[in-house]
């Protein structure tokens, strides 16, 4: 596995919460409230990486009083809605109405934290709430009503109705990046059947302009809804995960999307897979081409939304995967118990280590914590910064040292010989978003497979990773194709001549077949002769003659630009050389007159 470094530290000033011979975890302290050996090197070494080891609490911020306010909040309050407004501001909205902003360093150090209180006593028990640049909105279980803020000089409150069931029932919120739309959304129970149609409604859009809020559709999803969200791809589309069943009886998810169009919101389309376990989390990348979900057997399941498959599955029996986080790179996964393990974007494995350089693949934040404190959530600004949300509190800054894309990720695969899980990798990337990414990943791969002796193995990982760009299961679009053809068309003739040189005959004929060009043919034709294998040359020099006469009908040079395969790297039961042969030979009673040119081109 690839290890990577990572900090963490607690927004708290309780005294014993961490070890002072815990190096890589740290927290607040309140003055001088230790002393011994420990104690000191880990304030040193904190104080010399630039961390805050004691919050000054100066005016006007008082950081350190804030701190302690904010921690006993937490203690008393469940929090609603965390939410990264920029990379270094992160807001709050807490259930007892107070909401909180934190304003961060680049490195992640707290600068200040202020309080808006004005809504404290205010609202009862919310069950969902959103803190916006310019407002704030609570959702209620007692209640189908919300209740909505406008954060100016003076606060303005106002209630909206809600169509839907009166029932006591979890209403979640959403908004947009926008912050124009707002969805409202809960899960019915088996009572539904017998409602009426008002009370079959689970979805409401609503709008958010102007200072004030207003219902504009409402709808019954077609199944139970699981997770909702709106895209950030595009800001008029909301996103689903809704429990589906067929035919069958079998268990299927359903991700569908929604066009929120003219104050309507209505089904776009649907995808469904099959799946068997419940859903207990999800995540999409930032592409939204790509979703992780978390089960109760404590599987994790990747989702290929463009090619409409399942394209990996691992499972932890000591995780059950309630929270899930999916950024350019990673797959991070925390469970309720105050567990965390992380992944690559296609599923393998990655180790952590700390400071003192203890490396494992799971990190239990729970020996930091009382039981009752579970990790509730985790949310990230893209940056390789998380914060991690508990229930009772602290608050927790986690961080992952170094620039950590999928470069570094790769890299890191082939430095410690896992060429199947940077192969694995590679594949998983889209070249219309993440071409330079996978150029590198390919050149790098193949760098370093065609140094090493060929074997079966790494025969199919060249395949694999040549594959990645001719039989990539998404549509690369015309200009990627052009940016890159020539470059991976060279490696590519570079790969024949490695499977020549190991006398990897048949598959290196397929090549040629798919390169489409002569000297390859008349590579294999010289390398056949030279091995006695008469019937392999006749049909080398056939096709280079075909290809020949081909080019001077048409008025072109042999030695045109490299061509690129359309199609790469069949496989031998679908090609078999006696089928080419005569094809080949057809093609040739049909072209007489033909002459063979020998070029002698050498290896690429």
């Amino acid at each position: 596995m690839a290890g990577f470094g990572f900090s963490l530290k607690f927004w708290t000033l309780q005294q014993n919460l961490i070890s002072d011979k815990d190096i890589g975890v740290t927290q607040f302290y309140d003055k001088e409230v230790g002393s011994g050996e420990y104690y000191n090197a880990k304030k040193a070494f904190v104080t010399s990486r630039g961390e805050i080891w004691t919050p000054r609490n100066k005016r006007p911020y008082k950081l350190r009083e804030n701190i302690k306010l904010l921690d006993e909040a937490l203690k008393s309050s469940k929090v609603l809605h965390v939410k990264w407004s920029q990379q270094n501001n992160l807001q709050l909205s807490l259930s007892s109405g107070l909401l909180a902003d934190a304003n961060l360093t680049e490195s992640g150090e707290i600068q200040k934290i202020t309080f808006e209180k004005s809504l404290i006593g205010k609202i009862t028990n919310p069950s969902s709430g959103i803190y916006a640049s310019t407002f704030a909105c609570f959702a209620f279980e007692e209640q189908s009503k919300l209740s909505f803020f406008t954060v100016k000089s003076e606060i303005k409150i106002s209630t909206v109705d809600i169509p839907g069931p009166q029932a006591r029932l979890k209403r979640h919120l959403m908004a947009n990046m926008g912050e124009d739309m707002l969805v409202c959304w809960w899960k019915h129970g088996s009572w539904v059947q017998t409602a009426s149609e008002n009370e079959r409604l689970n979805l409401v859009l609503l709008g958010s302009s102007f200072g004030r809020l207003e219902v504009l559709s409402s709808i019954k999803t077609e199944h139970d809804l699981i997770a909702v969200e709106f895209s950030q791809t595009n800001t008029n589309q909301v996103l689903t995960l809704e429990k589906s069943y067929n035919v069958r009886n079998e268990r299927h998810l359903d991700s569908v999307v929604y066009e929120c169009t003219r104050n309507k919101i209505q089904r776009l389309n649907v995808i469904s897979f099959s799946l068997k376990h419940g859903v207990l989390s999800s995540a999409r990348n930032r592409d939204e081409d790509r979703l992780v979900v978390g089960c109760s057997n404590g599987s994790i399941v990747l989702f290929d939304l463009v090619a409409q498959k399942r394209v990996a599955v691992v499972t932890r029996q000591d995780l059950v995967p309630t929270s899930l986080l999916f950024t350019d790179g990673l797959v991070v996964v925390g469970s309720s118990q105050g567990q965390m393990v992380i992944y690559d974007s296609a599923l393998n494995p990655l180790k952590f280590f700390n400071m003192q350089e203890d490396e494992s693949d799971l990190i239990e934040l729970s020996s930091y914590l009382t039981s009752e404190n579970g990790l509730l959530q985790m949310t990230t600004n893209n940056h390789n910064t998380m914060i991690l949300t508990f229930s009772g509190g602290p608050l927790a800054l986690f961080k992952l040292e170094g620039k950590l894309g999928i470069n570094e990720i790769l890299h890191r695969h082939i430095t410690n010989f896992k060429i199947e899980e940077a192969v694995r990798l590679l594949c998983s990337l889209n070249w219309n978003y993440n071409d330079v990414e996978a150029y590198h990943g390919l050149m790098n791969i193949a760098d370093h497979l065609m140094k090493q002796p060929l074997n079966h193995d790494r025969e199919l990982q060249l395949e694999a990773t040549f594959s990645s760009f001719y039989s990539s299961p998404r549509p690369i679009s015309d200009g990627v194709v052009l940016k890159y053809r020539h470059t991976i068309g060279c490696y590519a003739r570079r790969f024949f001549h490695h499977l020549l040189r190991y006398r990897r005959f048949e598959k290196a004929f397929l090549l040629a077949k798919d390169i489409h060009s002569s000297d390859l043919f008349l590579d294999i034709y010289f390398e056949a002769k030279e091995v006695g294998d008469n019937q392999l040359a006749k049909l080398a020099k056939l096709k280079a003659d075909e290809i020949i006469a081909a080019e001077s009908s048409d008025g072109e040079s042999v030695q045109d630009a490299i061509p690129v395969p359309e199609v790469i790297l069949q496989t031998a039961a679908s090609h078999r050389l006696d089928e080419v042969l005569d094809e080949t030979e057809a093609n040739n009673q049909r072209n007489t007159g033909s002459s063979l040119k020998v070029t002698n081109l050498g290896y690429v």
